[in-house]
């Protein structure tokens, strides 16, 4: 029996030392219909990697016995995520000559702690004649997705500032 060439076999069936045989015909899977079945994941913080658990598509077939298939997604079938962009997202999904879309959300990612990692170089200043300086500053910025990243310092991040009054 050989199911990969499509035509007419003849199979022989052998018991005793006796044979017999009876044809066969492989005919070529048709795809009746396409159905997606969408990830269990809908919603992500931004940074994340796409998961595609739990989606994939049913290939019915046109057969005698209503065959199907499950084909897992990967991700080579899925266009148009942006895990850096916050808002909903529209995604594709390819399989041979079908198109699906399904939506996520990538949700911006928030501030939980900043740590100063560098002092400015300037700590002493002399009255009103010195202004804030910060140059030399470094502040880690850690988010709720895991990242953190680290920036200079600005003036507009420093509050409490006074060149009138003498002190620490």
């Amino acid at each position: 029996f050989d199911n990969t060439t499509v035509g007419e076999k003849l199979l022989t069936v052998s018991y005793g030392g006796c044979q017999t045989a009876f044809p066969v015909t492989v005919r070529e899977l048709v795809i009746r219909s396409v159905e997606l079945v969408k990830p269990k994941r809908n919603i992500y913080l931004e940074g994340d990697t796409l998961d595609l658990s739990g989606g994939y598509l049913e290939v019915f077939y046109d057969t005698d016995n209503n065959y199907t298939q499950q084909i897992p997604l990967e991700a080579d079938m899925v266009t148009g995520f942006d895990p850096n962009l916050p808002g909903k997202q529209t995604l594709t999904v390819t399989y041979l000559d079908y198109t699906f879309t399904f939506t996520v959300e990538v949700t911006a990612k928030s501030v939980v702690r900043i740590e100063i990692t560098t002092l400015p170089k300037l700590l002493s200043y002399f009255g009103k004649r010195d202004a804030l300086d910060v140059t030399g500053g470094r502040v880690a910025i850690y988010y709720d997705n895991g990242t953190q990243e680290t920036v200079d310092m600005t003036a507009g991040m420093v509050s409490g500032f006074d060149n009138t009054v003498a002190g620490i």
